[in-house]
């Protein structure tokens, strides 16, 4: 049930595409960036925020988690007419997602023209796109991209670019972009890199960069390090990292670790892990780990397994299993399975096995994790399968991974196959576990070469299986026969 380490010093296998429209007060910070782990090459993906506000992050940031009592008095002035109360007032119900409300707040605000905020009429194309109305959202956006509004042009383009129209898409955010609206650097730059136009999405990044978006530096850094230019990347990680970006700092961390810094990669780790970056935390575990500080590797797995890291939490049940802490160790293996992981799948499903539990629920997990293409899972399910006497089950799974097959897989292989009157294919799969060292298979291709008169070779196959405990004695019986 051991899963190597190396499997997630790559990208973390989990890409999500800009495909749809995520609402929040809160610019797209370092939040929803995120990175492979450790030493690999980087991948990274986005929860594309479509962005309320075009200027003021203030505002953004008043919105998010203010007080009963400042909501309170928003209320109060928005039912006196006041169109900047009525906005927040939308937003926040968009927040909760009572969106009939947030219409009826929003509607109240667009009337009043000459004072109510440039982001209203996004907010009223976000919930036309949410009721499923996506041509009166583009309508909408496409009027206010228009008349400039950089956050209009952002959801325009990544509208744009979820119909398969890259061309309008890119139009839009190049539009975004040139005016300053530093939200649409991320997307844009993104958008490239996916084309493989490795050049503009470096332009894109670089002005973002340049003029202090601190994505943008963080992407860049990225970007210069999947390219080998590390005194850039390292140049671009730091100067977000010295406004205290913790993907920047995980950034230089890995910069370091490859350098074999090791010290100096942990105390970029620390100081991103202490604020609560998953991707440090996990690496400071993964760390500690291959050093065999069990103690300090479990300090930072827990962290990392508390926000749900999938691998974190196998690795916590693999320490319990070590430890024979059979209650953390289901408990783990159960939550990273429930998050999809295969290796906890089979994991979990082995542990039920040997509770002696539901032998359906053990099917049910190592068939997830077999559905990933775990080779583990395969070959359980497809012996599972052969014990109970399944045997076209058994075969489906096991001709899955016939070509990492070993003695064992050949011989039930054969078994099945010689059962069904397959001979030729029954006898492929005993050549084939006979050449991996089964002493049963040997025995028996020595008896159908003696069958077929070809002696020589029999005698050859009965030696190497004289060694075996099971038929040992008999192979040494028919070599002396063959031989008087």
């Amino acid at each position: 049930r051991r899963i190597s380490t190396a499997l997630y010093r790559g990208s973390f296998p989990r890409t999500i595409r800009p495909s749809r429209y995520v609402v929040s007060t809160v610019y797209p910070t370092s939040t929803y960036r995120r990175f492979g782990f450790f030493w690999g090459d980087w991948k990274i993906s986005f929860k594309f925020k479509i962005n309320l506000f075009t200027k003021h992050r203030d505002i953004a940031e008043q919105i998010k988690g203010t007080d009963l009592s400042t909501i309170a008095e928003w209320k109060t002035a928005a039912e006196e007419g006041n169109a900047e109360a009525q906005f927040r007032i939308a937003v926040l119900c968009y927040e909760e997602g009572s969106y009939a409300e947030a219409k009826k707040w929003i509607d109240k605000c667009l009337a009043q023209e000459k004072s109510r905020p440039a982001a209203a009429p996004v907010l009223l194309g976000l919930l036309y796109e949410k009721d499923g109305n996506k041509e009166e959202a583009k309508r909408i956006w496409h009027k206010e991209a228009e008349e400039g509004n950089g956050a209009a042009q952002r959801n325009l383009g990544i509208m744009y670019y979820n119909q398969n129209n890259p061309r309008d898409a890119k139009y839009w955010l190049n539009k975004s972009v040139e005016q300053g609206y530093m939200q649409s650097v991320a997307t844009l730059g993104t958008f490239y890199e996916e084309e493989g136009n490795k050049s503009e999405a470096e332009r894109v990044y670089l002005k973002g960069a340049e003029k202090g978006d601190i994505d943008a530096q963080v992407l860049l850094g990225r970007h210069y390090r999947k390219e080998g230019r590390e005194a850039e990347a390292e140049r671009w990680y730091r100067t977000a990292a010295e406004q205290g970006d913790t993907d920047a700092l995980s950034g230089l961390g890995a910069l370091y670790n490859a350098r074999g810094n090791k010290e100096e990669a942990k105390k970029c780790y620390i100081q991103a892990a202490e604020k609560n970056h998953l991707n440090s935390q996990y690496n400071l575990g993964l760390m500690a780990k291959e050093e065999g500080n069990k103690e300090e590797a479990k300090k930072w797995l827990s962290k990392a397994a508390e926000q749900n890291l999938s691998v974190a939490q196998y690795y916590l049940g693999d320490y319990a299993h070590k430890e024979g802490n059979k209650q953390d160790e289901k408990k783990w293996h159960t939550l990273a399975a429930e998050n999809g992981l295969a290796a906890s799948q089979v994991a979990l499903g082995s542990i039920i096995l040997g509770e002696g539990g539901n032998q359906e629920e053990v099917k049910t997990w190592w068939t997830k994790a077999a559905e990933q293409g775990d080779i583990t899972a395969i070959e359980r399910l497809g012996v599972f399968e052969y014990r109970k006497g399944s045997m076209s089950e058994a075969k489906k799974w096991l001709k899955r991974i016939e070509e990492q097959g070993n003695e064992k897989l050949f011989l039930m292989l054969a078994n099945i196959e010689l059962a069904e009157g397959n001979k030729t294919e029954g006898m492929k799969y005993v050549r084939l576990a006979a050449e991996g060292g089964a002493g049963v298979a040997q025995y028996e291709m020595g008896v159908e070469a003696e069958k077929e008169g070809r002696l020589e070779e029999a005698k050859e196959w009965y030696s190497k299986a004289s060694v075996d405990e099971q038929v040992g004695k008999m192979a040494l019986d028919k070599l002396e026969q063959i031989t008087k």
